[in-house]
């Protein structure tokens, strides 16, 4: 494509729709570059001049052999040949002047022969030119990760619990629970605080160690199914809101209202054996406790204080120990037969082992072994 004359634009259309168009102006050359081209013709000018001169002095003088008019001559010719190499680069350097802008756009809206990419990175180059880039540091160590066993995270649940049920309930009613846990009766939890409810629910799994809960356990049973209340199994849920749906469904089940404590139990319950002195046993440890909540004036349920914790633990302890007395000794009152594998078997007899009781505790004994949690335990015992 020939260049346009000075002064003349040609204008290219743009790759994309929504860049500009670009065009190209011939531009008549600044005075600052005829100033210096005119200064370098008048040097060239004198040099040719001088050159000129110096022949001439030799060539009047006639004193010099012919050697030096042999240099005047090839002088010229050197002189002639540098002028014309420079006359040709003039042209180059004028030729590339006039397609190329003088001066950058100031602004990125105006024509430019640059790409709009290019000039956006150039204008952030040049804001970011002040600025200081700062400088990496190193993240922060993290803290070493506290590893929990299974075994830490249940003492732990264990004494919450515990913390929590004797601070809601008397220990009398707390005793109630145990009773039906023991026997698996349907209970339902009452409470409108939902870390209390959670705490009296989870706390019987807790109590009732070394025996295991065979059924279903809920500390909050979800408003769309209350009518899950009416299965024929035996479970210990917790219910927020004691709404009219919640009264029908709990007409004939216990209830322990861990708000008000209350605690009622449905049908015939035996009592636990040697019940007062299980219970002379724990009062002291159950008002510790007590006493130790009431303490604690900031989220005392949450976060027990320590003369809690060290009570509830106290507590959890005695009360484990009277449990483990009332299944201990399985083994006295079991047979062993070889069947046809030649494996041993073992057998309890319920009858004798629930006669090895008092005449009064006997009627409690008796309901308790019928139950499948007693069932579980007692063969897992003769198989140890």
């Amino acid at each position: 494509m020939p260049l346009p004359e000075i002064g003349a634009s040609v204008t290219f259309a743009p790759l994309s729709e929504d860049a500009p168009s670009i065009t190209f102006t011939r531009r008549v050359p600044d005075e600052s570059t005829s100033t210096t081209r005119a200064a370098a013709e008048r040097e060239r000018a004198a040099a040719a001049a001088a050159a000129a001169g110096v022949s001439g002095l030799g060539l009047e003088g006639g004193g010099g052999d012919g050697s030096r008019s042999e240099d005047t001559s090839t002088t010229k010719e050197d002189e002639e040949t540098r002028r014309e190499e420079e006359d040709e680069e003039e042209d180059d350097d004028d030729d590339e002047e006039d397609v190329r802008p003088s001066t950058p756009p100031a602004d990125l809206s105006e024509p430019s022969w640059k790409s709009p990419s290019v000039l956006r990175r150039a204008k952030r180059r040049g804001n970011n030119a002040g600025k200081t880039q700062p400088t990496p540091t190193r993240p922060p160590r993290q803290p070493p990760r506290v590893v929990i066993t299974p075994a830490e995270e249940a003492s732990h649940l264990e004494t919450w619990t515990v913390a929590a049920l004797c601070r809601c309930l008397s220990l009398e009613n707390i005793l109630l629970v145990l009773n039906g846990a023991l026997l698996e009766k349907q209970m339902v939890v009452l409470c409108p605080n939902l870390g209390e409810l959670s705490a009296c629910v989870l706390s019987v799994a807790a109590l009732l160690r070394p025996l295991r809960w065979q059924s279903l356990m809920l500390p909050v049973l979800p408003q769309d199914m209350i009518s899950f209340l009416e299965a024929p199994v035996p479970f210990v849920v917790g219910v927020q809101h004691k709404t009219s749906e919640v009264r029908r469904c709990t007409k004939d089940l216990s209830r322990v209202n861990a708000y008000k404590d209350t605690v009622k139990l449905r049908g015939h319950t035996p009592a636990l054996p040697r019940l007062k002195e299980l219970s002379a046993v724990l009062r002291p440890l159950h008002y510790a406790v007590q006493v130790a909540m009431r303490g604690s004036r900031r989220h005392p349920i949450a976060e027990p204080s320590g003369e809690a914790r060290i009570a509830a633990r106290a507590f959890l302890s005695a009360w484990r120990e009277y449990l483990a007395a009332v299944v201990a000794n399985l083994r006295a009152y079991a047979i062993t037969e070889v069947n046809a594998d030649e494996e041993r078997v073992s057998i309890l007899l319920k009858d004798s082992f629930v006669d090895s009781f008092s005449r009064t505790d006997r009627a409690f004994m008796r309901a308790f072994c019928e139950t499948q949690m007693f069932d579980v335990f007692a063969d897992e015992a003769l198989k140890s």
